[in-house]
């Protein structure tokens, strides 16, 4: 009697267990979120160092997002989200037409190859509606080759023709200078000489641009 007592006890947490990670597993999401588009990117140097040449370091991504309720299709007004991305979280409030916009940031370094990086964000309903969900996203901020952002779930870019891995780096040059003589002076000719530097930029499609 014992023993299938005993059988029994174990059999029922068991069905516990995996009916409680089979809930975890099944969270209800209850909104929709159309694709993401890219409404704006700058780029601009955070870091304070001065140098004789001024590289952006820090790539700002205008993000819009628009959600929908799956019932209906309606947008969602002015309820709360978060948005996570790159280590950081975005509380937000979606206006009358069921958008918010995020202004993300992206650190870069313009002396590497152009790159795409594939990042993961997440919005969480934070309000009324529940569930979060995980999007997969592309980003190129030198947006030299392909487009600056895409939203995987509804487009993509194909990059096996793509010669990222053997890249060498990109470096400054000096395509243009100019010359201009000045005044004699006790010490003989002075001659003023201007450099223009510019980025060689590599590309993922193998060229050469210069920024």
């Amino acid at each position: 009697m014992i023993k299938r007592l005993s059988i029994a006890f174990m059999t029922l947490s068991l069905l516990l267990s995996c009916s409680s990670e089979n809930s975890e597993s099944s969270e209800e999401i209850t909104f929709i979120v159309d694709e993401i588009i890219s409404a704006d990117l700058t780029r601009t140097k955070q870091n304070k160092e001065e140098g004789i040449f001024e590289l952006k370091d820090t790539a700002h991504y205008d993000l819009k997002f628009c959600l929908k309720d799956p019932a209906n299709g309606a947008a969602i007004i002015e309820q709360d989200f978060a948005v996570d991305f790159n280590g950081k979280t975005y509380n937000t409030k979606t206006d009358y037409k069921g958008c918010f916009n995020v202004l993300a940031d992206l650190k870069i370094d313009m002396l590497q190859c152009e790159r795409l990086f594939d990042k993961e964000l997440k919005v969480t309903a934070t309000g009324l509606y529940r569930g979060t969900q995980s999007i997969n996203v592309r980003l190129n901020p030198a947006s030299v080759s392909t487009k600056a952002f895409y939203d995987t779930r509804y487009n993509n870019v194909d990059i096996d023709g793509l010669s990222a891995n053997e890249c060498d780096g990109s470096k400054i040059v000096v395509n243009k200078y100019s010359i201009s003589r000045q005044r004699k002076s006790d010490t003989g000719l002075n001659f003023n000489v201007q450099l223009y530097p510019s980025i060689e930029l590599n590309s993922l499609d193998g060229q050469k641009n210069y920024i």
